[in-house]
């Protein structure tokens, strides 16, 4: 048989790549924002890795947090993905 990649190495590499980002941008309401309770249970998970972008930083949130105004923002997240 061929030496190409296993499944299971393909799949761990689909999988490692995988994030849940939160972005609220209401189109016809007015935003109603991130409940920091909420999001602070969502710390429980490790996997897939979970951030949220924001306009203004939460002083009480544990997820990693980007703000959306970040001229660099892709950046940053990529780099937060690779870490």
């Amino acid at each position: 048989m061929g030496e190409g990649p296993s499944r299971g190495n393909i799949a761990k590499r689909v999988f490692t790549r995988i994030a849940l980002i939160l972005y609220e941008e209401p189109t016809d309401s007015p935003p109603q924002g991130f409940d920091p309770a909420v999001l602070n249970q969502l710390t429980r998970f490790s996997h897939p890795p979970i951030a949220v972008i924001l306009k203004q930083l939460l002083t009480d949130c544990r997820l990693p947090q980007f703000l959306a105004t970040d001229l660099d923002l892709v950046t940053r997240i990529l780099q937060w993905l690779q870490n």
